[in-house]
């Protein structure tokens, strides 16, 4: 049995991701998905796809932008529960391994020395 994705929709409160699909072998009807997520953060599209396997007939790119716009209010990380807070620690420390620099990197500059120019009036200082 075929599945195919045909819309995709968001809900904020909570945070609910809405697919519309239709099966393969029923013709005209159409089925309803909400996947309501618990934590804060999601990994990655990959594993929400691994989930729930109708999502792969979407682009990863929508899916990367509609779950971009689901999680992208700033969270305030002192009033989650000690699960989301570790997990969210956890993405926080894997995208900083990702981008620090160190000594051995191409792109490692030594006593890196930059000249900020403010953009507004900053006397009261």
């Amino acid at each position: 049995m075929r599945i195919e994705a045909t819309r995709i929709g968001i809900i904020y409160k909570p945070k609910t991701l809405v697919v519309e699909y239709k099966k393969s072998g029923y013709s005209d009807k159409r089925f309803h998905k909400k996947i309501t997520f618990q934590n804060y953060y999601y990994e990655n599209t990959q594993t929400l796809s691994d989930s729930y396997p109708f999502l792969a007939s979407i682009p990863s790119s929508l899916l990367d932008n509609m779950m971009n716009k689901l999680f992208s209010e700033v969270q305030d990380l002192n009033k989650v529960p000690n699960n989301d807070l570790r997990h969210a620690k956890e993405v926080m420390n894997r995208v900083f391994m990702q981008n620090r620099l160190t000594l051995g990197d191409p792109k490692y500059q030594y006593d890196k020395r930059i000249n900020h120019e403010p953009e507004s009036d900053s006397s009261w200082d």
